[in-house]
């Protein structure tokens, strides 16, 4: 099917997505049969995307999504590059 590249495919095998980084890619979430879905996809993108970005902690993610994603669950941020603080700390 060739649906994917054989590095990309490798790249999965080490390091396999995290129900956090499906959360973040296109807002959604896994959930057992007859439990219903309380939270919007954009919302959860949303909330994926403030904690990539470093703007809240883990575990005000894990909050946000009422407990839908564990600690484990989450990717890791992505890290800030040095001169996102440089400029912010600027006058």
């Amino acid at each position: 099917m060739e649906l994917i590249s054989r590095a990309e495919f490798e790249l999965l095998q080490v390091q396999r997505p995290t129900a956090g980084d499906y959360l973040e890619v296109r807002g959604v979430r896994f959930v057992q049969e007859l439990q219903p879905s309380a939270l919007a996809p954009a919302y959860a993108q949303a909330a994926m995307r403030a904690y990539r970005r470093g703007v809240i902690s883990a575990d005000r993610v894990v909050e946000l999504l009422h407990r839908t994603v564990t600690l484990d669950d989450l990717p890791s941020p992505h890290p800030m590059p040095i001169e996102a603080s440089l400029r912010s700390s600027s006058p």
